[in-house]
């Protein structure tokens, strides 16, 4: 069976609903991180708060410290080259560095970038979890296209469509598809 190029699953149009989604409610995923973080022991909260504190959520009429799709493009590195298993952090931050602006491809770099110095092993794992997102993301966007276009009695385009794809492709939303095991091609 040949498998996609990351680069081409999804369409510029595909993308755009999704990143709009996530712009709606920025904070969400990073609210939704922190709370699955701390839920094993509270005590945690003080540790875990710093860090959405210091790179995730500017400070009121302040910027980040650095911009959020080099945050995740370091982030996704990191996971890339110590995770070999394909779990949700990788595929969450994926997703987010998508919603903020990285490319399908600036993100295979990375990966690739990732394997250079961590082997081949971490490519595998993490290039095919970032296909199987992409194929998530992918049907996602479809499923919400005509969910909200039968809602809206046929209409796939105006201002109540996009509020409503916005609504569909939420963060949380998103969270709930990447917790899900994808499902194999």
């Amino acid at each position: 069976m040949a498998v996609a190029d990351v680069t081409t699953v999804l369409t510029p149009e595909e993308l755009d609903f999704l990143r709009k989604g996530f712009a709606e409610l920025p904070n969400d995923l990073t609210r939704l991180a922190r709370d699955s973080i701390v839920a094993p022991y509270v005590n945690a909260a003080g540790v875990v708060n710093a860090l959405p504190e210091r790179f995730f959520v500017p400070p009121e009429g302040g910027t980040l410290p650095m911009p959020e799709a080099d945050r995740e493009r370091t982030i996704i590195a990191i996971l890339a080259a110590t995770e070999t298993d394909p779990g949700l952090p990788l595929a969450a931050h994926f997703y987010w560095g998508l919603a903020v602006g990285l490319s399908a491809k600036d993100i295979a770099e990375t990966l690739l970038l990732a394997a250079t110095y961590s082997g081949l092993p971490h490519w595998l794992v993490s290039s095919g979890r970032f296909a199987a997102l992409l194929g998530q993301l992918k049907a996602a966007v479809k499923e919400a296209r005509e969910r909200c276009s039968k809602k809206l009695g046929g209409a796939t385009s105006g201002p109540e469509f996009e509020k409503a794809m916005r609504e569909a492709l939420s963060p949380s939303a998103m969270l709930d598809l990447i917790r899900r095991p994808p499902t194999p091609a």
